[in-house]
Protein backbone atom coordinates (compact mmCIF):
# COMPACT_ATOMS: atom_id res chain seq x y z
CA UNK A 1 0.00 0.00 0.00
CA UNK A 2 1.29 3.35 -1.15
CA UNK A 3 1.56 5.95 1.75
CA UNK A 4 0.35 9.13 -0.07
CA UNK A 5 2.52 11.58 2.50
CA UNK A 6 6.07 9.85 1.63
CA UNK A 7 5.36 10.98 -2.23
CA UNK A 8 7.47 13.62 -3.25
CA UNK A 9 5.87 16.37 -4.72
CA UNK A 10 4.92 16.00 -8.92
CA UNK A 11 4.30 12.75 -8.51
CA UNK A 12 1.52 10.98 -10.52
CA UNK A 13 -0.42 7.76 -9.34
CA UNK A 14 -2.11 5.71 -11.90
CA UNK A 15 -3.66 2.92 -9.98
CA UNK A 16 -5.10 -0.36 -11.45
CA UNK A 17 -6.18 -2.16 -7.85
CA UNK A 18 -9.03 -3.17 -5.86
CA UNK A 19 -9.36 -1.64 -3.58
CA UNK A 20 -6.96 0.91 -4.46
CA UNK A 21 -3.45 0.46 -3.40
CA UNK A 22 -3.87 4.02 -1.02
CA UNK A 23 -6.27 5.81 1.13
CA UNK A 24 -8.18 7.82 -1.20
CA UNK A 25 -9.22 10.07 2.17
CA UNK A 26 -5.30 11.24 2.50
CA UNK A 27 -4.54 11.55 -1.01
CA UNK A 28 -7.34 13.77 -1.63
CA UNK A 29 -6.70 15.74 2.02
CA UNK A 30 -3.31 16.52 0.68
CA UNK A 31 -4.30 17.54 -2.74
CA UNK A 32 -6.43 19.67 -0.97
CA UNK A 33 -3.56 20.76 1.37
CA UNK A 34 -0.80 20.69 -1.12
CA UNK A 35 -2.04 20.77 -4.57
CA UNK A 36 1.19 18.89 -5.34
CA UNK A 37 0.44 15.25 -6.68
CA UNK A 38 -2.25 14.09 -9.05
CA UNK A 39 -3.96 10.37 -8.39
CA UNK A 40 -6.35 8.31 -10.74
CA UNK A 41 -7.85 5.12 -11.45
CA UNK A 42 -6.60 3.20 -14.62
CA UNK A 43 -7.87 0.25 -16.68
CA UNK A 44 -11.68 1.92 -17.48
CA UNK A 45 -12.12 2.88 -21.04
CA UNK A 46 -14.62 5.09 -22.88
CA UNK A 47 -16.94 3.25 -25.35
CA UNK A 48 -18.38 5.04 -28.11
CA UNK A 49 -22.30 4.80 -27.14
CA UNK A 50 -23.47 3.37 -23.47
CA UNK A 51 -23.93 -0.11 -22.89
CA UNK A 52 -26.27 -1.71 -20.84
CA UNK A 53 -25.92 -3.98 -18.25
CA UNK A 54 -27.42 -6.51 -15.78
CA UNK A 55 -26.49 -7.81 -12.83
CA UNK A 56 -27.47 -11.56 -11.34
CA UNK A 57 -26.38 -12.39 -7.46
CA UNK A 58 -26.27 -15.52 -6.44
CA UNK A 59 -28.85 -17.07 -4.61
CA UNK A 60 -28.04 -16.33 -0.84
CA UNK A 61 -26.69 -12.88 -1.71
CA UNK A 62 -29.39 -11.39 0.08
CA UNK A 63 -27.55 -11.39 3.49
CA UNK A 64 -24.44 -10.34 2.26
CA UNK A 65 -26.01 -7.42 0.50
CA UNK A 66 -28.34 -6.51 3.66
CA UNK A 67 -24.95 -6.33 5.43
CA UNK A 68 -23.14 -4.08 3.37
CA UNK A 69 -26.44 -1.71 2.15
CA UNK A 70 -28.44 -1.85 -0.83
CA UNK A 71 -28.02 1.44 -1.30
CA UNK A 72 -23.83 1.23 -0.79
CA UNK A 73 -23.62 -1.68 -3.21
CA UNK A 74 -25.62 0.55 -6.03
CA UNK A 75 -23.00 3.01 -5.63
CA UNK A 76 -20.01 0.13 -5.99
CA UNK A 77 -22.12 -1.18 -8.70
CA UNK A 78 -22.77 2.09 -10.65
CA UNK A 79 -21.09 3.34 -13.42
CA UNK A 80 -20.74 5.46 -16.58
CA UNK A 81 -22.78 3.96 -18.87
CA UNK A 82 -20.13 4.73 -21.41
CA UNK A 83 -17.16 3.63 -19.37
CA UNK A 84 -16.04 -0.30 -19.11
CA UNK A 85 -13.17 -1.92 -17.43
CA UNK A 86 -10.11 -2.76 -20.06
CA UNK A 87 -10.19 -6.38 -18.78
CA UNK A 88 -13.93 -7.31 -19.33
CA UNK A 89 -13.16 -5.58 -23.62
CA UNK A 90 -10.01 -7.54 -23.52
CA UNK A 91 -11.04 -11.03 -24.56
CA UNK A 92 -13.63 -9.32 -26.75
CA UNK A 93 -11.19 -6.77 -28.79
CA UNK A 94 -8.58 -10.12 -28.96
CA UNK A 95 -11.43 -12.43 -30.50
CA UNK A 96 -12.48 -9.52 -32.88
CA UNK A 97 -8.65 -9.36 -34.24
CA UNK A 98 -7.55 -11.56 -37.21
CA UNK A 99 -4.10 -10.06 -36.16
CA UNK A 100 -4.11 -10.99 -32.97
CA UNK A 101 -2.05 -13.51 -30.62
CA UNK A 102 -4.09 -14.99 -28.27
CA UNK A 103 -1.12 -17.04 -26.50
CA UNK A 104 -0.76 -15.48 -22.65
CA UNK A 105 2.38 -14.24 -21.43
CA UNK A 106 4.85 -11.11 -22.12
CA UNK A 107 3.40 -9.65 -25.21
CA UNK A 108 5.29 -7.93 -28.48
CA UNK A 109 5.58 -4.55 -29.83
CA UNK A 110 3.48 -6.00 -32.75
CA UNK A 111 0.83 -7.39 -30.34
CA UNK A 112 0.03 -3.80 -28.13
CA UNK A 113 -0.37 -1.78 -31.32
CA UNK A 114 -2.95 -4.52 -33.07
CA UNK A 115 -4.90 -4.54 -29.86
CA UNK A 116 -4.39 -0.21 -30.18
CA UNK A 117 -5.69 -0.05 -33.44
CA UNK A 118 -8.33 -2.50 -32.46
CA UNK A 119 -9.51 -0.11 -29.42
CA UNK A 120 -9.27 2.88 -32.04
CA UNK A 121 -11.39 1.15 -34.97
CA UNK A 122 -13.91 0.36 -32.57
CA UNK A 123 -14.30 4.54 -31.56
CA UNK A 124 -12.45 3.18 -27.98
CA UNK A 125 -10.53 5.59 -25.92
CA UNK A 126 -8.91 6.14 -22.42
CA UNK A 127 -11.66 6.86 -19.61
CA UNK A 128 -12.17 10.34 -17.83
CA UNK A 129 -9.35 10.64 -15.32
CA UNK A 130 -11.07 9.51 -11.92
CA UNK A 131 -10.75 7.84 -8.27
CA UNK A 132 -13.17 6.12 -6.62
CA UNK A 133 -14.22 3.90 -3.16
CA UNK A 134 -17.47 2.77 -2.02
CA UNK A 135 -18.03 5.47 0.14
CA UNK A 136 -16.70 8.48 -2.05
CA UNK A 137 -17.05 8.68 -5.72
CA UNK A 138 -14.45 11.39 -7.25
CA UNK A 139 -14.90 12.26 -10.55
Amino acid sequence: MLDVERLRPGTIVVDDSYPPAFTLSRAIRRIEDRADILFSNAGMLRLPRPVRETLVLPNGAEAALEAAGVAAFRDEVARDARELTACVLSSALTASRRDSDRRSGWRKLDDLVSHYRGLQDAGVSAARLNARTISSPIH
